[in-house]
């Protein structure tokens, strides 16, 4: 029986030091789980604060593209206007360069006299004919050849009066 004893006593040895050993390796397990538990805690609190900050650049991003797309197409329409203007400047080019053409024959057969004075109620074709018979010696028979369309007068502006005496 005393085989039988040692074996019991061994056994209750053997417990204590199991329960000893198993509450040892609990608290370490608790220990190492709860330091893991506080690390993936603060982890997941930074990375939710990533997340958020990722969140807020996204939609600062979708604004800005938003406010980009509108410049694109503020720009497109600016673009289509300028195309235009151009269009408009080459036109009213060739309507100048027209007009200008178109002064330049008119004026091609004008004849314009400075210094005849003027006398009330006059026929200025008489008066031009007398000023090219009289005063430029032309014959007669050239001037009565010649055909004039319209004789009018100018008015004077003042740039045109240095000089001159009224």
């Amino acid at each position: 029986m005393a085989s039988g004893e040692v074996k019991n006593k061994a056994k209750e040895v053997t417990n204590n030091e199991l329960k000893e050993i198993m509450t040892s390796l609990i608290d370490k397990l608790d220990k190492k789980i709860e330091s893991r538990m506080k690390f993936v805690e603060e982890t997941l609190g930074r990375n939710v604060k990533k997340l958020e900050t990722f969140e807020n650049d996204i939609a600062d991003l979708k604004v800005s593209m938003g406010n980009q797309d509108q410049r694109i197409i503020e720009l497109e329409t600016k673009e289509s206007e300028m195309t235009e203007i151009n269009s408009l400047l080459e036109r009213i080019e060739k309507l100048e360069n027209v007009i200008e053409y178109n002064e330049y024959r008119s004026r091609k057969y004008n004849v314009l006299l400075y210094g005849i004075k003027k006398n009330d109620y006059e026929d200025v074709n008489k008066v031009v004919t007398g000023f090219l018979i009289n005063e430029l010696k032309i014959p007669k028979e050239e001037i009565e050849s010649m055909i004039i369309c319209n004789a009018h007068r100018i008015p004077r502006h003042q740039s045109t009066l240095i000089g001159e005496d009224d």
